[in-house]
């Protein structure tokens, strides 16, 4: 599993100290401290890990100094950190010292055979190492540098040192792991949010509110001065009463407001739809003079009888002789069969066949109502129609001479 390394090199003196008076011997190795991570930055806790580390010239890559190597078996704790000492303790051979005579000192480390990227440039510190001692400053209070001093437990400030675990002021660290033992997940941030539920009630007082944001005592207050036409609110009930129990004005529900075939029979109760309610309905009629059919096996049309409707389509079209009758004449040779016939914008509708009768039997022939014509177009077009009315002698009709078929009255067309 590939792991990164979130590392801060800490850098001491050693584990000796010195006190006023008394000369030690330099530790020829450091501290080194760092944090194990997987790719999305969980700590790799409570794992062994071999950690390698040399001493190079340069950030990247370079040439290992001194031939110094020291690798080091070391544990994490649950928070990914661990900690190693650099220079071989075991064998009390540190690091060599002719290493600290070159001008730039870079501390490679590999974990776990993983080289780490770049090299971590060694600062001041370290370097004090060729220092042997300083007997006699017991404090280096006033010292810009103190290069040459074992100890600078003092110092108010260490600007040049990596990590100065006794320093009053480290202003110089650019970043550490931990502040007073804790990570930073322990924090929080300056700029953050907090959810609801994290937030004790009462906790944010009025003043605090902006004043776009309504207080609970204000909204009764600000529907009552929004309420009316145009006021976009919307209610559940309105005087107490849900909009199921509320009627609809006549005439306030017009054609744009019904999508189409929104009204269905199941909708509807019986007799609810009255003329009121229907509106203007279109139709069409026209009065024709009493027409006497020619004996002939031709359509042919009746003068006059002709309507013109304009109708939204979709909708049936009832067809009529209003106010008239069909008189079929009589015929001389066998029973006569006569035929009428609706037109629209010149095609055939439908289509009646009758039969007449002979002179022996009523020298007048038969007198048929109108209303025995009734028909439907039941799907036109939406558009302007002409609706008309055609009659013949049937072509299997044998009469004589007198054989033929008057029509009056009125040809009406109604939308439906």
């Amino acid at each position: 599993m590939r792991i990164r390394m979130l590392g801060l090199v800490l850098l001491s003196v050693g584990v000796a100290c010195l006190f006023p008076g008394t000369a030690h011997t330099i530790p020829a190795f450091f501290n080194y401290q760092g944090r194990l991570a997987d790719p999305d930055g969980n700590p790799r806790a409570n794992v062994s890990v071999t950690v390698t580390f040399t001493l190079r010239d340069a950030e990247f890559g370079g040439t290992v100094l001194g031939g110094f190597t020291d690798t080091d078996t070391t544990i994490t704790n649950d928070q990914g950190f661990f900690s190693s000492l650099v220079g071989d303790v075991e064998t009390g051979q540190g690091i060599p010292d002719s290493i600290w005579a070159a001008d730039n000192v870079f501390l490679g480390v590999s974990v776990n055979g993983e080289q780490l990227s770049p090299n971590v440039r060694l600062a001041a510190t370290p370097y004090a190492f060729r220092s042997a001692k300083a007997d006699h400053a017991a404090k280096a209070d006033g010292a810009a540098h103190a290069d040459d001093a074992d100890q600078a437990g003092h110092a108010v400030s260490a600007d040049t040192a990596t990590n100065a675990a006794n320093a009053i002021h480290a202003t110089s660290a650019a970043d550490a792991d931990l502040l007073d033992g804790q990570d930073s997940t322990s924090f929080a941030p300056v700029t953050h949010l907090h959810s609801g539920e994290n937030i004790t009630t009462g906790t944010v007082a009025d003043a605090r509110i902006a004043a776009s944001i309504a207080r609970d005592d204000e909204v009764v207050q600000i529907v009552r001065d929004n309420d009316g036409p145009g006021s976009g609110l919307d209610a559940d009930t309105i005087d107490g009463m849900d909009s199921s129990q509320l009627a609809v004005q006549d005439g306030s529900v017009t054609t744009q407001k019904i999508a189409d075939l929104a009204v269905t029979t199941s909708k509807l109760a019986n007799g609810s739809v009255t003329q009121a309610k229907r509106g203007a309905v279109p139709y069409s009629s026209t009065q024709f003079s009493q027409f006497t059919g020619a004996n002939t096996n031709t359509w042919t049309p009746v003068p006059g009888a002709s309507t013109t409707i304009s109708v939204t389509g979709g909708r049936p079209v009832l067809l009529t002789l209003n106010q008239g009758w069909v008189n079929t004449g009589t015929g001389t040779g066998n029973q006569s069969r006569m035929q009428f016939r609706y037109l629209r914008d010149g095609s055939e509708v439908v289509q009646f066949s009758f039969a007449g009768r002979t002179a022996s039997d009523d020298a007048g022939g038969i007198d048929l109502p109108g209303g025995a014509f009734t028909a439907f177009d039941l799907n036109p077009p939406a558009g302007s129609h002409t609706y008309a009315i055609e009659v013949r002698r049937h072509s299997s009709s044998t009469g004589g001479a007198g054989a033929n078929i008057d029509v009056s009255g009125q040809i009406l067309a109604i939308e439906l």
